[in-house]
């Protein structure tokens, strides 16, 4: 008990009938649902009575396929609880069998991952907000292109597959390449060292592309980088504006 009551979730053992009854139900069921354990033990409230009703018959499908080839499962489902809020489960269980090979029950675990898919949530809007309105390409530690959305390809002039798999060089002029400069801004990359600036770049054509770019090196667990996000926005139309102006001040100067 002293276990049960330490690990992160709800402990249970249930039968393989339509309400999932519960034998045992671990009590951190009670801050979950708002009912207490003895609730369901004492059948007065069934876990499948909370399901979503949309999410019930995928999750049993999926149950009882795992438990007809003897397999573990692992099931997501949504549940209501006593005030009608809404959680996000993550279930993970297995049947026990008798010496005959007749499920009895299934033993498992189940965890609330409401906060989790909040913040999942949360981030993807944040990522697909970024990607619609900037253009983003992503770089391994060598400057080889991870991936690239639709706006970096067609501000580029390349096509998505044809920026894949390639190194950040080929946007380049080969003397910037070859520059210390270039190697300094990846060395700094590789050592985590965020670079921000305008940048000047190329497609496939020759046609010059202006941006302004930040480089951003992406920490994995250990604090270590492990890709750069780039994120630019075309400079081109101010730069070309800027040298119109140049250009009609050098005319008004010899006029």
């Amino acid at each position: 008990r002293s276990l049960i009551r330490n690990i992160p979730g709800v402990a249970f053992r249930c039968l393989l009938d339509a309400d999932w009854t519960m034998l045992f139900i671990s009590d951190a069921v009670e801050p979950l649902t708002g009912w207490p354990a003895r609730d369901f033990i004492e059948r007065r409230r069934s876990m499948a009575s909370l399901y979503h009703p949309d999410d019930y018959q995928a999750v049993a499908d999926q149950v009882f396929r795992a438990i007809e080839a003897g397999a573990k499962y692992n099931v997501e489902y949504r549940l209501f609880d006593r005030e009608g809020r809404e959680h996000w489960i993550w279930e993970s269980g297995s049947a026990v069998y008798s010496d005959e090979g007749v499920p009895l029950w299934i033993d498992g675990v189940l965890l609330d991952q409401t906060e989790t898919k909040l913040r999942n949530a949360e981030y993807a809007g944040k990522v697909n907000a970024i990607s619609r309105a900037m253009a983003v390409i992503e770089f391994d530690m060598s400057g080889r292109i991870l991936d690239v959305n639709d706006n970096f390809a067609s501000l580029i002039g390349y096509g998505i597959e044809q920026l894949k798999g390639q190194n950040h060089r080929m946007l380049c002029a080969p003397e910037y390449v070859d520059s210390e400069e270039y190697q300094t801004i990846w060395d700094d990359l590789r050592k985590g060292v965020f670079r921000s600036g305008e940048v000047q770049r190329f497609g496939p054509d020759g046609r010059e592309v202006w941006l302004h770019a930040t480089y951003n090196p992406i920490l994995d667990i250990d604090g270590r980088p492990f890709k750069v996000v780039k994120l630019a926005t075309d400079l081109t139309p101010r730069r070309a504006m800027e040298q119109e102006l140049r250009n009609a001040r050098d005319r008004a100067e010899q006029a």
